[in-house]
């Protein structure tokens, strides 16, 4: 039966047609379009309700990140422009908890400081 919707072929390994499988049987679809169709349904539902998720989380690093930038600074009034701005000095962040758990790991007594942070 010919059909006016969009069609395209995907390759997937033996591993990946299994678990297709596995669903379509297990949850009774007549075919492997219609239970790929349900796990791609599935997907995007869950990848849309996660971008809250997300969103918090990175909302929360961040103000982790301004309450730290602050505690280490007499004059912390930073602003940024652009998410682009919040994502780099987030990363920044990151390296340097990275830099003072890896200091701690080693043994060392005080993380070394670098012109930020004088």
């Amino acid at each position: 039966m010919p059909t006016d919707k969009p069609r395209y072929t995907i390759t997937l390994d033996k591993e990946m047609l299994d678990k297709i499988d596995d669903f379509r049987f297990k949850n009774r679809f007549p075919n492997r379009t219609q239970a790929t169709l349900e796990l791609i349904r599935i997907g995007i539902e869950t990848i849309e309700k996660n971008k809250g998720c997300i969103k918090a989380e990175k909302q929360a690093e961040y103000n982790d990140f301004k309450s730290h930038k602050v505690s280490n600074s007499n004059n912390y009034s930073e602003e940024f422009s652009s998410d682009d701005d919040i994502e780099k000095e987030l990363e920044s962040y990151r390296k340097e908890l990275e830099f003072e758990k890896a200091a701690k790991m080693s043994g060392a007594s005080q993380p070394l400081e670098d012109e930020n942070h004088a």
